[in-house]
């Protein structure tokens, strides 16, 4: 459109100004004009037309390729800073594992549990850094890794948390992004806590219906509270990312508030 405007304004100006210059220098220039100027003034038009025409689409694709360098400079930031910080924060397995046994002998017989909370922590950061390895697990490791989480948090909050977990036998060998229920955990557990009228109550359910996987923790309290709470919604945007990234069209993430509960739910197709 910008260059059909401008062709057209730059051909009605200069046909103006052709037509002024040789009507007041030739004679009989009516006449001419009906013989040689209406082909000449339609040859501007498409010149000028094929002209604009290349530099609009030349200056617009030259910015394009701007855009898509850049943004790929950016991403290639992105993942040297994700591999900087994974060298970071990098711990020698062996070396974890060694030192959470040792911790865990020198524990009085009298503290049952904390022995158990350093059990529990071993398995935990075991399945994690298994996890760093797999793009995919099945969802009973999963739940592995979130049982191990729970029994931690449960020795910590005692009676004042209760958990429940209704898995389909059937759904537990599907594959699903690793760590992928971990964040959703978390997040129900911290907000749980603050929101929760009563005692904390977390249910996590796993079900197969009809062509979709359907997975939901559901945690006691108010969803208002974490709205609010920009910094806490990290965890829960990579869970989204990362449903986008491994899982095109074929998943959904929703965090709503039912019937005095908060719902984080996840469909995958199948």
């Amino acid at each position: 459109m910008i260059v059909f405007i401008s062709t057209a304004l730059f051909g009605m100006v200069w046909t103006s100004l052709e037509t002024l210059f040789f009507w007041s220098t030739l004679p009989n220039f009516d006449l001419m004009y009906s013989l040689q100027f209406k082909p000449r003034m339609a040859l501007t038009y498409t010149v000028t037309l094929l002209a604009w025409s290349a530099i609009y689409f030349g200056i617009k694709y030259w910015k394009q390729v701007q855009v898509e360098h850049q943004n790929t400079l950016h991403a290639k930031i992105l993942a040297e800073t994700a591999q900087l910080e994974m060298l970071r924060y990098q711990v020698n397995p062996h070396f974890l594992f060694n030192a959470l046994n040792s911790i865990r002998a020198s524990i009085s017989p009298d503290n049952p549990a904390a022995k158990q909370m350093i059990t529990q922590l071993s398995e935990f950061l075991r399945h994690s850094l298994m996890s760093n390895d797999k793009n995919q697990n099945t969802l009973s490791d999963e739940l592995e890794a979130v049982e191990n989480y729970l029994a931690i948090e449960k020795i910590r909050f005692e009676e004042a948390l209760e958990v429940e977990l209704n898995i389909d036998d059937k759904a537990k060998q599907i594959m699903l992004p690793s760590f992928l229920l971990n964040p959703l955990v978390e997040n129900a557990i911290k907000h749980g806590l603050q929101t929760s009228p009563e005692i904390l109550k977390i249910n996590i359910s796993a079900v197969l219906e009809s062509d979709r996987l359907v997975i939901e923790v559901k945690n006691s309290g108010r969803l208002n509270a974490q709205k609010t709470d920009k910094k806490d919604k990290i965890g829960l945007n990579n869970v989204q990312e990362r449903l986008k990234k491994q899982l095109p069209n074929k998943s959904s993430f929703a965090l709503y508030e039912e019937n005095g509960c908060v719902v984080a739910r996840i469909e995958i197709l199948q």
